[in-house]
Order: structure tokens, then sequence, then C-alpha cells
């Protein structure tokens, strides 16, 4: 590779990068903008647009996801969004290969197909994020559908987004549009983020028909199912990984909460608050400063204090919750299935470990914690119960996080990877088939045409593929000098044959006083004769050039027998007796 060719490379890359800076830019700046200005817009599609259609879907693709990165640090769940700002750079990329920008109808079918992407999948993870009532976004819309139009609030929400979303994608497309038209081809031919490796190809390589999967999609399926196992084995190991880590932090929060209920109960006044309640001295004290510690976490379901006893648990303390009224003290409780197994150790007055449960109090993480009194026996239970359907929210928004993360990284491998074998592996052996396979053998100048088309190619990717094309290039080289050399020799011993039947020839002629050129004649005669019978269509399959031209060749020799007959007969002068 000579030094222009990596200088233009350099200058390629280096205006690639400087494009993709500035669109980049542009995003974040309009994100914020538009926050600042609390507009129902984000415009933050417009760079990953205007770098899609001048420098290509892999530089769109890392505008994209770079965009919601930096928008992380303004808002917290930025990044799992960046799914639509992908599918708006590869939406892009296609409709512009496809040549669908260039009319009218054809722009505004973009536009509502990039509205509907965007509108429908930033609905469902701004639901699951942050649980938005359909009631307050979009105010000023969903009250004109659902007060004037009557709508339904679900329709008058959804038509609301997707409303907002186009006028969003069609300021970004609009703009975009106009930065590509202003922009100069040759600009434009500097931008374009190609990545030959070779000298781009003046023909259009043929698909092969014969073969049953092409390489450039056994390329895509392997990439896939590598980055899909991938994905999947991250995805479940983060899954257990989160759950056993919140279960555990749960814990924690339930220990520490029933070691503050228990630090609040006296010991002493266990049996006179299970048969008095209320009227026992302090019970509401105590009672309050329960209800503090319950409500000092949003994820504390019940706080409550059992004596536990061979015939039930006996409440000392049970809280009022917004659903379900507290029990009276004094009442027993029956024993939950699942603490069977730990019932031993809570009549010894032993700890446990946190029991999940699922009952008619629903889905629980429950912390017991025991109540000593001065001589250190345990003379109750004070318990903390976590709902484990937070624990369920939690993990579901954390597996949609990670799904939103992980397809944009998908899309972004995938593309790279295409981009790589595309430019490393296809073009290259594609363009080494199509030239071997338009070889010609019949001339001279053919023959050089065969190495001058190999030779253009200039292919220069600097792994086993350079090396293959080198070999075939030394090979071509070899071959049409040998196949030349052959040429040249079978021409020779053509002549050589032709010059000998002449010769041969003329031996008769010359014995034969009154033949004359006959034999010359005859082969002219011959060749007139078998051109005329193919024009006229007769024996086509037998006169061939080939064949017309060995009977005329051999022609000359036709009475070559004379040379056998005696001079004083061939050359007689009157009748032969």
């Amino acid at each position: 590779m000579d030094k222009t060719t990596l200088l233009n490379r350099r200058n390629k890359v280096i205006a690639v990068i400087v494009i993709s800076i500035v669109c980049l830019a542009v995003n974040v700046s309009l994100y914020r903008l538009t926050g600042t200005l609390k507009l129902p817009l984000f415009l933050d599609t417009l760079g990953t647009i205007t770098a899609s259609l001048l420098v290509g879907y892999i530089p769109g693709i890392v505008v994209a996801l770079t965009t919601n990165i930096c928008e992380q640090f303004f808002y917290d769940y930025a990044i799992y969004y960046s799914i639509i700002n992908v599918l708006v750079a590869l939406i892009t990329v296609y409709a512009s290969r496809k040549g669908l920008l260039n009319k009218v109808r054809n722009i505004i079918l973009y536009t509502v197909t990039l509205a509907f992407v965007s509108a429908f999948i930033s609905i469902e993870l701004t639901w699951l994020f942050e649980g938005y009532s359909l009631e307050v976004q979009y105010s000023l819309l969903n009250s004109f559908f659902t007060g004037t139009l009557h709508f339904g609030s679900l329709a008058s929400f959804l038509l609301s987004a997707f409303l907002v979303d186009f006028l969003d994608k069609s300021i970004s497309v609009a703009t975009a549009l106009l930065v590509v038209r202003i922009v100069p081809e040759k600009i434009k031919k500097i931008f374009a983020f190609t990545g030959w490796y070779q000298k781009p190809l003046s023909f259009n390589i043929a698909k092969s028909n014969n073969r049953l999967i092409s390489l450039r999609t056994k390329i895509i399926l392997l990439l896939s199912i590598a980055s899909m196992t991938l994905v999947i084995i991250a995805t479940v190991l983060s899954l257990v990984l989160f759950r056993n880590y919140t279960i555990s932090q749960h814990s924690n929060l339930a220990k520490g909460v029933a070691m503050l209920a228990a630090s609040v109960i006296d010991p002493d006044m266990v049996d006179e608050y299970i048969e008095n309640g209320e009227d026992a001295p302090g019970y509401k004290e105590i009672e309050q400063l329960l209800y503090s510690i319950r409500d000092s976490s949003p994820d504390v379901e019940y706080v409550y204090v059992y004596k536990i006893l061979e015939d039930g648990c006996h409440v000392v303390f049970d809280l009022d919750t917004d659903s379900i009224p507290g029990s009276e003290p004094g009442t027993v409780e029956e024993f939950d299935e699942s603490f069977d197994k730990y019932l031993k150790d809570l009549l010894a007055g032993k700890k446990i470990e946190p029991v999940i449960s699922d009952d008619k109090y629903g889905w629980l993480l429950t912390v017991y914690q025991p109540v000593y009194d001065g001589n250190g026996k345990c003379v109750c239970y004070a318990a903390a119960d976590i709902a484990m359907v937070d624990l369920e929210k939690y993990q579901r928004d954390f597996f949609v996080k990670l799904i939103s993360v992980f397809l944009s990284c998908f899309i972004l491998v995938l593309a790279v990877g295409l981009w790589i074998s595309k430019y490393h592996i296809v073009l290259p052996v594609n363009s080494m088939s199509y030239c071997a396979g338009e070889f010609a053998y019949n001339s001279e100048e053919a023959r050089e045409s065969n190495v001058e088309l190999i030779r253009e190619l200039d292919i220069h990717t600097g792994d086993e593929v350079e090396n293959l094309y080198n070999a075939i290039m030394k090979t071509t080289e070899d071959s049409m000098s040998y196949v030349s050399d052959i040429q040249n020799k079978t021409e020779m011993i053509s002549k050589l044959q032709e010059g000998l039947i002449m010769v041969l020839a003329d031996t008769v002629e010359n014995r034969d006083k009154s033949t004359g050129d006959h034999v010359r004649k005859t082969a002219a005669y011959t060749q007139i004769i078998m051109e005329e019978l193919k024009e006229l269509g007769f024996y086509t399959d037998v006169l061939t050039d080939e064949y017309i031209y060995g009977v005329v060749s051999s022609a000359p020799l036709h009475d070559v027998g004379k040379i056998q007959v005696p001079d004083a007969i061939l050359n007689k002068p009157g009748k032969l007796t």
C-alpha cells in the first residue's frame, strides 16, 4: 500500500471522527436546550440522522449510543432509551440506501415510521421504569382528545405521544436532509465510511445461485449466535446475582428494622402487653415508635411482635396497614406452613434465618429478632416483613434495562462485525472469484486483460485474504505466460503441419506435369463449397469452423496416392493401356 493510500485513509478516518463528534454535540445540546425550555420534544436524533446519512451506519450507531451515554448525566434512565436512537440510525441508513428519501411521499412515510417506533418504545420503557400515569403526560393534547373529541384515556395518550414524536422527528428529518443537501458531493465522498481494503469495484458482483448459504449470511449467523449466547448468559447471571444481592440487601434491611423494633420492647412487660393491650403502661408509646420504625423505609410491609408458644403466635404488637388492620394484643395466630421447619428453634428462643413465604399475607421476606429479658431468656420475637412483590418489580425493571442496553450494544457489535467482514473478507473473496470467472484465453490481448483485471483489485487487507490474493495474482501471471507460450508453440506446430502438407502436395504436383496448381485450387474449391453449404444450413452439426479448417488444410493431399504411381504411367503422353 503506497503512502498516498495511507494518507487518504487517515484523512477519511479523521473526517468521520470529526463529523461524528459534531453530530454527537448537536444531539446532546438540543436535548439540554429542550429540557431547559421544558419543551415536550427532545430533538436528540437530529445528529444521529445526519451522521447516518453522511457517514454510514456504524458512525450513526456510535453517535446514537454515545448520545444516550452522555444524556445519562442529566437523566438517570437515558441510557436505557438508547435502543430508540440506534433503531433510528438503522432505519435511516436502510431508507437512504434504498433511495427512499428522494420523494416527499417516501420521506413522510420514513418520518412516520421513526415516530411510531420511537413513541411505542418510549411509552413502554417509561411505563416500566417510572410508572407514568396516562393522565399526566402530554396534558394539553390529552385534554383536547379526551375533552373535545371524547377519546378514551389510553387512546388519547397513545395518539398524543405519537403526534409529539412525529413533530420531533419531522424537525430532525427536515433539518438533517437540508444539511445533507447543502453539503457538496466532494465532501460527502470524504465522509463516506466505506473502508475499502482494495480498489473500489467498478462492476457489480453477481450473486452465485449454486451455493446453499453465502459467506455473508454465515458471518451474520455466527455473530448473532455468539452475541446472543453471550447476552443470554450475561443476562441470566446478572439476574441471578441481582436477585441474590437484592434479597441480601432486603434481608439486611429487615434485620435492621427487626433489631430496632426489638430494642424498644420492654421484655419485662411483654405478658402485661398481651393481657391488657393499650391499657398497659407505655404500650401506646412503644406502638408509636414501632410505627416510626416501619415507616422509615417504604420497602417494609409489616412490623409486629409475637410471643411464640406451643399453641401459636401470641400477638404483642401488630401494626395496622392501609389495607389490613393489625390483630389485637393477646390474639393467637396459627403458625404458617413456611415456618414449620423453624418452629423448634422459635419455641427454644433461638435466632432463625430470614424466611421467604407466600401465604394469605402475600409474598414476603420475614426476619425474626429475639427479645431477651435480663436473664438472657427469649420472651418474644420482633418481626419485620419485606414485600417480595417489590423485589419482583425490581427484577423486572433490571431485566428490561439490561435487555435495552444489551440490544443497543448487540446491534453495534453486529454492525461492526458485518462492516469488517464485508471489506476484509466478503468483497475481496467475491472480487477474486468474479475476476477469475471472467478470464478469457483466446487471444494475447485477452490474456493480458486477465492479469490486469486481477492486478487492479489491489487487495491489501493485511491478512490471509491478502496472502490468497497475492498467490492468485502470481498463479494468474504464470498461467497466462504458460498459456501464451503453449499457444505460440501450437501455432508454430500448426504452421509446420501446413507447410509439410504443402511440401508433400508439391512433391506430388512436381511429378505430374499436367496438374499445375490443381492442389491449391482444390483446397480453395473445398472451402468455398463447405462455407456455402454451411450458409445454406446443410450439415450444420458437422460443418464447424474447426472441421472446415481441417478439410481445407488436408485438401492438398487428395492426390497423395500418386506418389506411388510410376512416372511412366503418370506422365504417359497417350492413353493408358
